[in-house]
């Protein structure tokens, strides 16, 4: 059959809407694409300043948006919609592809969370993200940069009955491309997803994938996780499914506790997981390989208002929704934030050209009581009582096998099973001794074992070496590939060379620094440490495939060959090696050893999707139609969404079908970024003219102009180059990021033949984003004030931020001057007036800014009661935030943390001047949540600092009792809540010398300064202070530097 009969026979496009059948007759599966009406609460204000800062940093060339709604609308949404007779799913390409919820039809309930309203709120990596359904993450780690917006997608009816809705897209910052195949069998009462994570590039990335699923957060759902422990972000390692404490952590309303909670739970090899809802008996599975998933994790809000808060911001009550809780999916144990690098839970590379392919099932189960064992035939629950064995079983499909029953190795009882999906079946057994217990359907197809427990128990060492030298050449070596996986490559080189401090010729650390020299362009450099590396070792496999990338970016590809032909001897390298020899030989012109090369590289990868690239251009060269027919069609089977595919099909057959069949395809949010990606796939193996006839249907956009400009000229039509590069000189620079290293010498031949502010601009981008700062600085500078583009001055400000605050100040103002209508600028120069503790002169913006934006924008009213605070005008200050709604980000405090502050400073303030009873007024206001601020109160808040003034009032007001019981609660708080982090740790420190008990105080400010870093400022203060020495206090605080870096799992800066 032709590629092009397959396409329309099994692709259905998304302008087809259809069934696969009118009535239903007999079992099949059903997709459609449909608009469905949902209230919706949307966001905007996509912000056009570059910030390479916090979350943003490791996510350039992405932006962030800054807008949301209060108020919400009804607005219709594309949705895919997969049923068959025991189960719906609904998908929204729009909304990141993710599955939106599936619901069990017999009972009408979800197993995946369905929200009833779309309503966006600042928790992602770019902010917009909603709650609920199953949101597919890839890359780093944080909610994913395309989790709310549209990816590209297909709809496609499978062989077997099944129905598939294809979702993915491509990942800029890593420039890695997923896929994610949501599969609905025609006879099975679950639906599959199918992951496929393609790593094209010669470069190892981050290693990070977590599916986030939903399901209802009820006090009645009780977790079957399989495991001995649950592990932190950090790695720090608890019991399961009982904590130390002795609560049923296991029960979602006996985690009414602490804070939000994140369980990675670990110990048993199980390759189930679940939840039940005992009140109506009903509940949630999972199914996957263990060595493909092992990453298994339970996500709780807080059950205080803390984390109910956000039951409100993410769904409406009205609309019935509810709280959720999460059942997350990885590649690795945990989602490791940066300590878990001091644990054995570290961090992992995705490898040149790696891929990862792994599938996984979700499912609902009723009537069966909970969970001991689930596969994809079915749901099995075993429980027993006294002398009662109760088997209940909840298929997922057709069953005709028989069911026995062994106690201690003899069988007991046995009966043949024909069921349906969902069809229960529950049976009771008499037993009549304490032996082992196993419960078989069929051979095998499900299992139980009353000894599973221990049979399955892992023993692999969850915690940490104490020996572990971290300041050895191995540790520093360690540290430095650690801080490489989580994309710090500045923090890496630091650690790579102070290895080389103390071992100049450590071969791996040599390698590490040739490749982070790669990753900044600066290839003659890192060349020069790779070459060190193979004067210890000539095969050292590392160090040759570091050897050929560099040489082969330089041109050297006699070299290049060189390094790649002893790279390719390492199976680590054999598929990505020989994928370069391959596109070495065919820019060479010798087709017949580039595609050798290329068959070499599918050998030993059969999913390597640039060796099929490389072979249908080959074959296309060589007019064998029929072979690269053939290559393209594996391509697609392996990836559906394959643009690359389509378009090599239109260039075998260049009609108008063909190519609409390629643009129709391409339908995300940042589609000028797909069509730079496949053109400059092209361009680098030297063919132009292809790379042109991509770019010709690209939407308008700076770079698509100036690589057209670019590769005219190259292909000598000078006149057609210059209108281009004129065209891309006069196109808007708005949310244009350029970022790729290839743009670098396009934008530098732009720059040659016209000099021009906005190729400066472009090019200053990439070096800043390749940790070259000096070079953009250099170019940022050289635009002087020629650009009448307020997002240029911001940008520009941040960029000099930390290094002249006078550039900055002056670029902020300028931006001011030329956009008075647009808030973004007022709220980048208050808050730097703050940071550089001009406070009298942010209060001056902020004024302005408050009277001209407050109404619309929550954050600039912020910012205007943060500056009031810092100049002491306290009472203005609660006005301000009395009379503020605001939408928090996941994790914010700052509304609430303002309001009690002011508050505060204000009692103490007034106790100064004698007023003690107005004083304890505030103190007791400081003690409210106010929700209005996007902050709700935990379980038990640390009042000690509060209660510690209150304590100085009484004292103040002659009342020493109440004082002196307020000095024993904050004691009693600080023993009963202890937490190595905590700044009240020198209250209570205060506090007990003034209770005459010093040596437990400087004890307490011990054992808290040897649970922090040996450089904390805080700590470091608190000591100073209790000391009495108030010059080391002030040191202290000169030495503190703002930090915009949130926590890794949720990168709020």
């Amino acid at each position: 059959m032709s590629y092009t009969k397959q396409i329309k026979s099994k692709l259905l496009l998304f302008f087809s809407v259809f069934l696969l059948a009118g009535n239903v007759l007999g079992q099949q599966a059903v997709i459609k694409e449909e608009q469905q009406v949902f209230r919706t609460y949307p966001f905007d204000d996509p912000n056009p300043v570059v910030r390479m800062a916090g979350r943003l940093k490791l996510i350039y060339p992405y932006f962030s948006f800054n807008g949301y709604s209060y108020k919400g609308k009804d607005q219709a949404w594309k949705v895919v919609r997969l049923e068959n007779p025991y189960v719906k799913v609904i998908v929204t390409p729009d909304i990141g592809g993710k599955v939106w919820g599936a619901i069990e039809k017999s009972t009408n309930n979800t197993f995946i969370y369905y929200n009833n309203v779309v309503k966006f709120r600042d928790i992602a990596m770019r902010g917009p993200w909603t709650s609920g359904g199953i949101e597919f993450n890839f890359g780093t780690i944080g909610h994913t940069p395309t989790t709310s917006t549209p990816v590209d997608y297909v709809l496609k009816e499978n062989d077997d009955g099944s129905v598939s809705c294809i979702v993915g897209a491509l990942e800029l910052a890593s420039r890695t491309e997923w896929r994610v195949e949501i599969r609905l069998p025609a006879d099975k009462a679950y639906f599959e997803t199918r992951s496929f994570w393609y790593n094209p590039t010669p470069l190892n990335t981050s290693l990070y994938h977590w599916m986030n699923a939903s399901a209802n957060g009820r006090n009645d759902l009780h977790f079957y996780f399989p495991g001995q422990n649950y592990i932190s972000h950090g790695g720090e390692a608890h019991l399961w499914p009982i904590d130390e404490k002795g609560r049923n952590i296991y029960i979602y309303g006996e985690n009414n506790f602490g804070r939000s909670k994140s369980y990675h739970i670990l110990g048993e090899y199980a390759e189930y997981f679940g939840g039940n809802w005992q009140n109506n008996d009903f509940g949630f599975g999972h199914w996957a390989l263990c060595n493909e998933k092992p990453g298994k994790k339970i996500w709780i809000w807080s059950l205080s208002r803390q984390g109910q808060i956000w039951e409100d911001l993410l769904t409406d009550k009205d609309k019935g929704s509810g709280q959720y809780i999460e059942m997350q999916t990885g590649l690795l144990f945990n989602q490791a934030g940066a300590t878990s690098s001091l644990t054995p839970f570290k961090h992992m590379f995705f490898a040149p050209n790696g891929v990862e392919r792994f599938s996984e099932i979700w499912f609902p189960f009723k009537k069966i009581g909970g969970l001991a064992d689930a596969t994809t035939y079915g749901s099995l629950n075993v429980t027993r009582d006294k002398n009662i064995l109760k088997i209940a079983i909840c298929p997922l499909q057709n069953i005709d096998d028989e069911l026995l029953v062994k106690v201690g190795g003899k069988q007991i009882y046995t009966r043949h099973l024909a069921l349906k999906p969902m069809e229960v079946f529950i049976d009771s057994v008499n037993l009549a001794e304490e032996e082992k217990i196993v419960v078989t359907v069929g051979d095998n197809k499900i299992r139980y074992s009353s000894t599973d427990n221990e049979v399955k128990k892992l023993h692999r060492p969850i915690t940490a070496n104490k020996d572990f030298d971290w300041t050895s050449v191995y540790g520093l070596f360690t540290e430095a590939v650690e801080l490489a996986k989580q994309r710090n490559y500045k923090g890496s080189l630091d650690k790579y060379l102070a290895c080389l401090d103390k071992n100049p010729t450590y071969s791996p650390a040599l390698t590490g620094i040739a490749e982070l020299y790669f990753r900044s362009m600066e290839y003659q450099k890192g060349l020069e440490y790779v070459s060190k590396a193979l004067a210890n070792d000539a095969y050292d496999p590392d160090a040759n495939f570091v050897y050929g990338i560099l040489n082969r970016q330089l041109g050297n590809m006699i070299d290049a060959k060189d390094g790649f032909g002893f790279a390719a001897r390492s199976l680590k390298y054999r598929s990505a090696a020989n994928t370069q020899l391959a596109e070495i030989c065919f820019q060479e012109q010798n087709l017949a050893r580039a595609e050798e090369y290329a068959h070499n590289s599918l050998d030993y990868n059969k999913y390597n999707l640039n060796g099929y690239k490389l072979l249908a251009v080959i074959y296309r060269m060589q007019n064998k139609k029929q072979e690269a027919e053939e290559v393209l069609t594996k391509l697609l089977k392996f990836d559906p969404l394959n643009h690359f595919a389509r378009f090599e099909q239109y260039l075998l057959t260049p009609n108008q079908e063909h190519l609409s069949l390629f643009t129709s395809m391409i339908r995300n949010e940042l589609p000028q970024e797909t069509y730079l990606e496949l053109a400059i796939s092209y361009a680098n193996l030297g063919l132009n003219m292809e790379a042109i006839r991509v770019l010709e249907n690209a939407p308008s956009y700076p770079v698509v102009y100036y690589w057209l400009a670019y590769l005219y000229q190259k292909e000598n039509s000078d006149k057609k180059s210059q209108e281009l590069l004129t065209q891309a000189l006069q196109t808007s620079p708005w949310l244009c990021f350029p970022f790729r290293r290839e743009t670098i010498r396009v934008l530098e031949w732009a720059e040659s033949e016209k000099k021009t502010w906005q190729s400066k601009y472009y090019l200053g981008l990439i070096y800043w984003g390749k940790g070259r700062m000096e070079e953009a600085r250099s170019l940022f500078t050289q635009c002087e004030n020629t650009p009448d583009f307020a997002p240029f001055y911001l940008t520009r400000g941040n960029l000099f931020k930390g290094e002249n605050f006078e550039k900055v100040l002056l670029d902020y103002n300028k931006a001011v001057q030329i956009s008075k209508d647009k808030w973004r600028a007022y709220h980048l120069l208050i808050n730097y007036y703050n940071e550089i503790a001009l406070y009298d002169k942010a209060l001056v913006v902020s004024y302005k800014a408050y009277k001209e934006f407050a109404d619309d924008k929550f954050i600039i009213g912020m910012d205007h009661a943060k500056t009031l605070l810092f100049n002491r005008k306290y009472k203005d200050c609660i006005n301000v935030l009395d009379n503020i709604n605001i939408l928090p980000y996941e994790g914010a405090r700052e509304g609430h943390d303002f309001y009690r502050q002011a508050n505060l400073l204000h009692a103490v303030e007034l106790m100064e001047k004698g007023n003690s009873k107005k004083a304890l007024k505030l103190v007791k206001k400081s003690m409210e949540w106010p929700e209005h601020l996007g902050v709700g109160s935990p379980y038990i808040p640390d009042v000690r600092l509060e209660n510690y003034i209150k304590a100085l009032c009484y004292e103040q007001m002659g009342n020493n009792d109440k004082a002196g019981k307020l000095y024993e609660g904050i004691y009693k708080y600080t023993v009963d809540n202890w937490t190595k982090w905590g700044s009240y740790h020198y209250v209570s420190a205060i506090v007990l010398r003034k209770m005459g008990k010093n040596d437990q105080a400087k004890q307490l400010l011990k054992d808290w300064e040897k649970a922090q870093p040996p450089d904390d400022i805080v700590v470091q203060w608190s000591i100073a202070k209790f000391n009495r020495n108030n010059a080391r206090a002030q040191e202290a605080l000169d030495s503190k530097k703002v930090t915009t870096q949130g926590t890794p799992w949720n990168p709020a800066g």
